[in-house]
């Protein structure tokens, strides 16, 4: 199997982007490496370009495949080095380091001698490549010699249908009725060829075209477009344009993987069909004549048991190991088609699939943990429009379209998936592609952890015995299994030193860690550390503050009293869950006022209790977080009403687009929850309250506008006070299309019930 180049290409650019950071930093720091850092760069840029000579070449002969590994490495090794050089950086900005110390002067040497060692391998390295890809060689990988082997339908005869029957009858239907989009260059001059006619090379793409229509002039037709991985716009719009200007009713049907390109082309989302699965029924047919069109899982069943039909025990050896096999043959018919789907993903979609292959079989992947760790990892960068978790979210919808990843949950109002899971065939292969990689390691379907490993899941089934050092680990994720749970107490911290995300949430079962000690921050690198439901955890280290790197701390529905002072010298976060409004007094805690540093924050879950206390000089800490997009508050049932009143004196981020308000025991919102304060909310949700009324109208007419502008998704749960009529809430609500309402006995007029869950979405025109 080919190893594919694109994980280091992108991670190149990452380390890239650190190295200019790093040289547009105003400090003499740097500019003591700076012959260093210049040859690194050269370097980084010759990789790039080496890689993408190389990305194309579909199959690599081992030396190449070894030799990309060793680049590859070397580029993590650079990304240590200079994320060391970032941090320092950080430390002496904030008074943490003094410059010229015996310890410092001892760092910029052994550091500049790093730097020597890594340039002096690279460029060593790039001689050996350049002396075995000469051009001659390059010509014996093109296309004349190793052209990939493409994978098409498997041999069939087409007019065996087994439990299809409605299928087909509903696409004949469809072919009836049916309007047309839709093609390529390429399949211009074949529709000629099969009209008859023998374009010349180098046609024009009009007359073409205009062939096209002069030959179908008076007729219909039905083109069948068999297997699209990807289209061009401009040519399938003038094709579409020759075909209906022939001047009877034509149809174009096309099969496809990827539902996205079926979209592009104009399908309407009801003309898009999804076949199901062949039931018990049809999948035993009693007459082995009537066994036509078998799906290639079946198939390759058969495959495997009809050689052995005397055996029970050889089919019992395919039973328990039927993942394996079918992955590993060579000539495996499910194998081939799978790589056909991995191969024809885009690059940057390649390095996502293979995060999947450290989750066990059957296992409901929260997409949240995915996303979190694609960003830690740094195979997502954010831009001015866009965070890197939105563009994660984005790529995950991407992967469940190409048919690779299954939906299992998602959220209402605009369809983001919350979690999702792997058919187990392709999960093997995402584990093959892995291994062969050294991105992880396995053993009879589960995975090891070896000196290479990069990725880690630890689960109850594996070795109880503490885990090896492992100085290359960059992803650990606990994960409990079945009734298992998973002892923190195997993970030794020290030995992680390029481990970038650490998750241990309720996902993980973590259930003897009840305090994270202060060797965490040893983690350096570490980006995103995750705790979430951890509900023995009762204090965290203030060396957590040390963590220059980290963009997610995520400490919800933990037992800890307050987060530790100096959260707010986390100038790089972009998510803080679990964060504890404390009384003034609690000197060791941090406050509210601390967050007013945290302006790359983008989501903020806080929680308010009986003890909690807001200053005056606190009042406008949230609306200093200009990039705040996500705000969560619970109150946890707070009933003392000056806690509630404080509430009030907020002032809200500018740019909020999602409110969370829970356990709210008052009957009317805080006054900045209105549609002035927040102009650009597109969702709101409020469960388990005591609120009579969310209108607008409630509130003084000089502080609100008459409506919401942008709010497109409601969620209204556990709040038998609110007293609404729901035709009245849409008039406030004009761009309203979600609303989820459960457990809201005086909501009137709704169109769903109001005492169990329902959902109300518009009706598109």
């Amino acid at each position: 199997m080919s190893l594919d180049s694109v994980i280091i290409e992108k991670l190149v650019e990452q380390v890239f982007k650190s190295l200019m950071d790093q040289a547009q930093a105003e400090v003499g720091f740097a500019i003591d490496f700076s012959n260093h850092l210049k040859a690194l760069k050269t370097q980084l840029d010759l990789i790039k370009a080496f890689l993408a000579d190389t990305n194309n070449l579909k199959i690599k002969k081992e030396t190449l495949k070894t030799s990309l590994i060793k680049l590859r490495d070397l580029v993590y090794e650079a990304d240590d080095a200079l994320t060391d050089c970032i941090l320092r950086f950080e430390y002496q900005k904030h008074g943490s380091c003094v410059k010229y110390t015996p310890a410092e002067c001892f760092f910029r040497y052994q550091m500049g001698k790093q730097l020597k060692d890594i340039n002096s391998r690279m460029d060593k390295m790039g001689s050996n490549l350049s002396l075995y890809l000469t051009p001659q060689h390059l010509l014996s990988l093109g296309d004349n010699t190793y052209r990939a082997r493409l994978f098409t339908s498997q041999d069939f005869d087409p007019s065996e249908i087994v439990g299809l029957e409605e299928d087909t009858e509903k696409l004949k239907q469809w072919a009836c009725s049916t309007s047309g989009d839709f093609s390529e260059e390429k399949l211009i001059r074949s529709i000629l060829e099969q009209l008859g006619q023998n374009p010349s090379s180098g046609s024009d793409l009009g007359l073409m075209l205009r062939s096209i229509t002069l030959s179908l002039q008076g007729l219909s037709c039905l083109i069948v477009m068999d297997d699209v991985w990807s289209f061009d716009q401009n040519w399938w719009s003038q094709l579409c344009s020759a075909i209906q200007k022939t001047g009877k009713r034509s149809c174009v049907l096309i099969t496809t993987r990827n539902e996205d390109v079926a979209t592009r082309m104009g399908v309407e989302s009801s003309r898009i069909h999804h076949p199901k699965v062949l039931d018990e029924k049809d999948s035993w047919p009693r007459n082995c004549g009537e066994m036509r069109g078998l799906p290639l899982a079946i198939k390759t069943i058969a495959a495997l048991l009809a050689p052995k039909v005397h055996n029970l025990g050889d089919w019992k050896d395919i039973l328990d190991h039927f993942h394996e096999l079918t992955t590993r043959e060579q000539n495996s018919s499910v194998k081939a088609s799978l790589q056909l789907s991995y191969d024809a993903l885009p690059t940057h979609l390649k390095q996502f699939l293979l995060c999947f292959s450290i989750y066990p079989e059957d296992f409901v992947i929260q997409a949240e943990q995915l996303v979190h760790w694609w960003v830690g990892e740094g195979f997502i960068q954010g831009d001015h429009s866009k965070t890197a978790e939105d563009l994660g979210y984005e790529y995950l919808t991407e992967l469940v379209g190409r048919c690779l990843v299954e939906v299992v949950e998602r959220r209402g109002y605009d369809g983001r998936v919350y979690s999702c899971k792997m058919h187990d065939l392709v999960r093997d292969l995402t584990a093959l592609i892995a291994e062969d990689e050294m991105f992880c390691s396995f053993e009879a379907g589960k995975q090891k952890l070896s000196p290479d490993s990069r990725w880690l899941s630890v689960t109850s089934e594996m070795s109880t015995t503490p885990l090896k050092p492992c100085s290359k680990l960059r992803a650990l994720l606990l994960m409990a299994t079945g009734q298992g749970q998973v002892p923190f107490k195997k993970i030794h911290m020290v030995s992680l030193d390029s481990l970038r995300v650490l998750d241990l949430s309720h996902i993980s079962g973590a259930v003897d860690l009840k305090e994270v000690p202060s060797s965490i921050q040893k983690l350096r690198n570490l980006q995103l550390l995750i705790l979430a439901g951890c509900s023995h955890l009762t204090k965290l280290h203030p060396s957590i503050s040390y963590l220059k790197n980290l963009i997610v701390l995520d400490c919800g529905s933990c037992s800890l009293q307050y987060l530790p002072y100096g959260i707010g010298n986390l100038s790089q976060l972009q998510e803080l869950s679990g964060f504890r409004v404390v009384s003034q007094a609690t000197t060791q805690s941090c406050h509210l006022l601390q967050l007013q540093q945290l302006v790359q924050l983008r989501v903020l879950r806080m929680n308010l209790s009986d003890k909690s206390e807001i200053i005056e000089s606190e009042w406008g800490v949230l609306s200093k977080l200009v990039k705040l997009r996500v705000l969560a508050i619970n109150t946890e049932d707070c009933k003392d009403k000056s806690i509630l009143e404080m509430l009030d004196n907020l002032h809200p981020p500018p740019s909020l687009q999602e409110l969370y308000l829970r356990r709210y025991r008052h009957h009317t919102l805080p006054k900045w929850i209105n549609p002035t304060k927040l102009s650009v909310l597109r969702y709101l949700c409020i469960e388990n309250g005591d609120l009579s009324s969310i209108n607008p109208s409630a509130h003084p007419v000089e502080e609100n506008s008459s409506s919401w502008d942008y709010l497109e998704g409601l969620c209204l749960k556990f709040l038998p006070n609110l007293e609404e009529d729901w035709s009245d809430l849409q008039k406030t609500m004009q761009w309203i299309r979600y609303v989820e309402v459960s457990s809201c006995f005086n909501l009137k007029n709704f169109p769903c019930s109001v005492d169990r869950p329902g959902i109300w979405r518009k009706v598109e025109d």
